[in-house]
């Protein structure tokens, strides 16, 4: 029984992954022929990623819907949490919210300055100095939940399904290769409770 149910979060930690190595991979592409992120996005991404855990796992289909079920479920009380938990960093107010919210109305980093569409939307804004120069991953993600949710809170998701992502697959890993469920808790815990990531 716990085996089964170790199984089943593995495969929402491997869905996460797969979704959203997916959503890079549409919105990037699609940000190549000129089209801005839509709410289509992360549907597509998931349908697309449980497609390749069903290849992947080579599971029946029983499993990967119960996967898929559990992710969605897991997902929603990560958007109800991160929703109402106000974000109060500097850093997450400075740049990345405003580089999520440039990204969720139509900026598209492959052809337009952050300027360009500083001055569309008439902003006024210093952050945009921060903007241009990082690694947009995450941000594309967060775009994605904001374009969704419509809340920019929500676009903190990305930190909470990564914790649960690790976790579970450290201790289905070491349960499956050591069968040592204790020592694979510990190490789950430790990993996840690591003050840097």
């Amino acid at each position: 029984m716990i085996n089964k149910i170790l199984n089943n979060f593995y495969n929402v930690a491997l869905l996460f992954i797969l979704m959203f190595a997916n959503l890079l991979i549409i919105t990037s592409a699609l940000f190549l022929i000129k089209i801005p992120i839509t709410i289509c996005h992360l549907p597509a991404s998931l349908i697309l990623g449980t497609i390749e855990l069903k290849l992947i796992r080579k599971e029946n289909i029983k499993n990967i819907i119960v996967s898929l079920i559990t992710f969605i479920i897991i997902f929603s009380i990560s958007c109800l949490l991160c929703g109402h938990v106000y974000d109060d960093s500097a850093d997450g107010n400075e740049y990345h919210k405003f580089a999520i919210g440039l990204l969720k109305n139509e900026w598209n980093p492959i052809y337009d300055s952050q300027e360009k569409i500083i001055k569309k939307l008439n902003l006024d804004a210093e952050e945009n100095l921060w903007v241009e120069h990082y690694p947009k991953a995450t941000w594309i993600y967060g775009a994605n939940i904001y374009k969704l949710t419509n809340n920019i809170e929500t676009a903190k998701t990305f930190n909470l399904m990564a914790v649960f992502t690790l976790f579970f697959t450290i201790i289905y890993l070491i349960n499956k290769f050591y069968q040592k469920k204790l020592i694979a808790i510990i190490l789950a815990i430790a990993a996840c409770t690591f003050p840097i990531i």
